[in-house]
């Protein structure tokens, strides 16, 4: 269950002005010192144009820096609800509309209860014939280990954090499209395209003007490779961690008011396992790691290169590039490509989300 956590990213942004701040005052000290000693190749007319491009870049990175202060101040004053951890994270973001509710759940019965009501059979979604509708689970019923069937009990947790993975995706899809659409004319952007790129940027901890690197970055998870490493980390929603604290990707923290203690902890160790408070938080902080760390670069590599050559992404071949998720190295990526095959996980990766909640009391 180890789980390489993001980055930091506090005072990125910040950085980004002090960098265009420094760089326009060292512009300045070198045209003043070439005007006098007549530096060969350096005219004083090229330092010119240097300064008060990096004078723009500046006063661009202030706007931009306006801007997400106040995002900052005005989030605060949001409603808090289950998963609005998750929320926060692509506020500032292309939004999907739809209606969608986010329920807490009391017990199996419960869910078994919604699920029936709203028609939604794994046997459907797998043969393409019915949607995935848009219940947003805010936790895994207590219950769950008490499910004596194994069949029964992964089908329920599929249906439980299917409809998360793929609302997660979703978000990330719309704003992948929205950026590939910036990235063919960055000529006409507006005021708000270049905030809107920067937060962007700033989420997935890459340079704001690296937009092959984010477009590389903002990209889907499979579905099947999502279910398979949510059950191999929860025990298909039956871990403490899953059940006290919304995490089903194992996700490590440092933090110790944001995590669970591990029981097999070793002595002398300090990680905790990363709590949420709904499981939407975990999906999404999964992804965005997968998105964003270092660990899981080759797994970036492989996705690209998999849209370039074939035009889809094969979960099994990706699982193959996450030998880092887990200290179990090769043998873990080899459950995770078990888990898929076993389960036929690949049925759900064209799965679709509803485009309404309906038809639930």
């Amino acid at each position: 269950m180890r789980f390489f956590a993001g980055k930091a990213r506090a005072g990125r942004i910040y950085a980004s002005g002090g960098v265009a701040r420094d760089a326009r005052q060292a512009g300045e000290a070198r045209l003043w010192h070439d005007s006098l000693t007549g530096a060969a190749g350096r005219s004083v007319a090229r330092y010119a144009r240097w300064a008060r491009g990096a004078r723009r870049r500046y006063d661009a990175t202030r706007r931009v820096i306006a801007v997400t202060l106040a995002l900052a101040l005005v989030a605060p004053n949001v409603a808090a609800s289950p998963g609005a951890e998750a929320d926060a994270h692509v506020a500032a973001f292309i939004q999907v509309p739809v209606r969608e509710l986010m329920v807490g759940i009391a017990d199996v019965a419960d869910l078994s209860r919604r699920f029936l009501q709203l028609g939604y059979h794994l046997d459907h979604v797998r043969s393409g014939a019915g949607e995935v509708p848009r219940l947003l689970l805010a936790n895994l019923p207590g219950d769950m280990p008490e499910i004596k069937l194994v069949e029964v009990r992964k089908a329920m947790f599929i249906q439980a954090v299917l409809p998360l993975i793929l609302r997660a995706n979703e978000q990330i899809a719309a704003d992948r499209q929205r950026l590939r659409m910036l990235v063919a004319r960055p000529s006409i952007w507006s005021d708000a395209d270049s905030v809107w790129v920067a937060q962007l940027a700033f989420r997935y901890s890459v340079d704001q003007f690296d937009l092959a690197e984010l477009t590389r970055r903002v990209d889907v998870i499979p579905i099947s490779l999502a279910i398979a490493q949510a059950a191999e980390e929860s025990g298909w929603g039956t871990s403490r961690f899953a059940i006290e604290g919304n995490a089903v990707f194992g996700q490590w923290t440092y933090d110790p008011e944001k995590g669970l203690v591990p029981n097999s902890r070793e002595e002398g160790r300090s990680h905790l396992v990363r709590s949420y408070d709904g499981l939407l938080g975990s999906v999404s902080g999964y992804m965005l790691n997968l998105n964003t760390h270092d660990a899981y670069n080759a797994f970036r590599n492989r996705r690209q290169a998999m849209r370039t050559d074939i035009g889809a992404l094969d979960a099994t071949a990706l699982a193959s590039t996450l030998i880092y998720y887990s200290e179990g190295r090769r043998d873990y990526t080899k459950r995770i490509r078990d888990i898929i095959e076993t389960n036929d996980l690949t049925a759900f990766d064209d799965a679709r989300l509803s485009r309404e909640m309906r038809g639930l009391n």
